[in-house]
């Protein structure tokens, strides 16, 4: 015969194991293992239960939001405010999210399937999502996204970060415009957003961007050993004022046709600024593989471009490599690095193989009209067949360092100083 005690400590687990699933408030999907917030899939829309978790979490202090189940439905926006933990899935292979057509209320862009606003320390991790046309109408929607909290203007913090993430559209065959991972300011707000976002080790395929941050304050954004293919603008990085560094990514450009335009669908990296953006920004871009697939005759695999107002960008382009056209093939008007407007740039230890039309294009631009202080330092030019190496336009007291294959150039400019080779008049 089992001892009373043991019978009453067994009826009182069972109790406190019924009332802790009770007191959830939601479905019988969502249950609680202790620290761990469980969410089941069910037959149909699973949005609702995955929202009731993540609130709950929000309120109660879980730290983990864990879905069990191999698919989920998602027909409908799921945003959590205050929410500081993961919402995770077993692994990339195992955890599938598909977002159903037609079902979300876009709103010119601003959120996303998955929205996140004043959370310090927010994880998602370990999941596929699939996204086609989930706008209600034409639209433009992020599948995740961190933002300033819209109902609270005065709340502008938050600390993304996603990790081990598919996300995969349909690209120029869908009806809506998809951003994979955002960062930036709720629309009616006038603050811009601060905090810092990290995506690791993720997978972008067939969406127009796939990575979207426009933080301000220096706030850190890392953007580290992810793979992106078919994406209309890899990362894109448009009047920030943050400290970025993209780390060894694999990144597939000009490798979509059918945008129509001279932007979306050519660039890996795109950094502008422009209008009222912040006077100073910081980008390291290292050690990543651009390739170059010629979907169009005009691509850049780095593109920064300052127009209205000069800004102090501490840039630094080392250690990446930048596969071009081989076999004859090549584009007409095409750059591996293009900088319009920037200052005080270092390009160094990077390797250009294949054709363009030139690896390195430096020039001024609208906001400043000549720039001074580029340094090009022991790149490695010896496998190009690009039809000019460099072209620096309105260039001064800039320096291109001996050693770097013989490269050829075009230059324009002043007090410029090369170490290797004769400089050519622009053409």
């Amino acid at each position: 015969m089992r001892p009373l005690f043991s019978l009453l400590t067994a009826l009182v687990l069972v109790c406190l194991g019924s009332a802790a699933h009770a007191q959830t408030g939601c479905a019988d999907a969502v249950s609680v293992d202790g620290g761990t917030i469980k969410v089941a899939s069910v037959s149909g829309d699973d949005s609702g239960n995955i929202q009731c978790a993540l609130d709950l979490a929000a309120d109660d202090g879980y730290g983990t939001v864990l879905l069990t189940s191999s698919t989920y439905e998602i027909a409908d926006y799921i945003y959590v405010d205050a929410f500081t933990g993961e919402l995770k899935g077993v692994s990339k292979a195992n955890t599938l999210l598909q977002v159903q057509n037609g079902y979300l209320a876009c709103n010119n862009g601003e959120g996303g399937v998955l929205e996140f606003s004043n959370g310090f320390g927010v994880v998602v991790k370990n999941m596929t999502i699939e996204v086609d046309s989930p706008c209600m109408g034409s639209s433009t929607t992020s599948v995740i996204s961190f933002m300033t909290d819209p109902a609270n203007c005065a709340q502008t913090t938050t600390f993304g970060n996603v990790d081990r993430v598919t996300i995969r559209g349909q690209g120029t065959n869908a009806s809506d415009f998809v951003y994979g991972v955002s960062a930036f300011r709720a629309l009616n707000c006038s603050s811009a957003m601060l905090g810092t976002l990290k995506v690791n080790r993720s997978d972008f395929e067939s969406v127009d961007v796939g990575v979207y941050s426009q933080i301000h304050g220096s706030g850190q954004v890392d953007i580290n050993f992810n793979s992106f293919s078919g994406v209309g603008i890899s990362i894109y990085i448009p009047s920030a004022a943050q400290s970025t560094t993209i780390l060894r990514n694999t990144i597939n450009y000009n490798d979509v046709d059918g945008y129509g335009g001279d932007v979306f669908g050519r660039h890996g990296i795109y950094i502008i600024s422009e209008g009222s953006t912040p006077t100073s920004n910081s980008t390291t871009i290292k050690g990543n593989t651009f390739n170059n697939l010629l979907a169009n005759s005009f691509g850049l695999g780095i593109s920064e471009e300052q127009l209205d107002v000069p800004v102090n960008h501490e840039l630094v382009i080392t250690g990446n490599r930048f596969n071009g056209a081989t076999g004859g093939q090549g584009n007409d008007n095409g750059s591996g690095i293009a900088l319009g407007g920037t200052s005080n740039a270092i390009i160094s230890r990077n390797i250009f193989t294949g054709g363009t039309r030139e690896w390195i294009y430096v020039k001024g631009s609208s906001g400043r009209a000549q720039v001074s202080g580029i340094s090009i330092l022991s790149n490695s030019f010896g496998q190009s067949t690009a039809d000019i190496e460099m072209q620096l336009l309105d260039t001064s007291n800039s320096i291109v360092g001996p050693g770097q294959g013989n490269p050829g150039y075009f230059t324009t400019g002043s007090n410029n100083t090369f170490l290797d080779g004769t400089p050519q008049a622009a053409p």
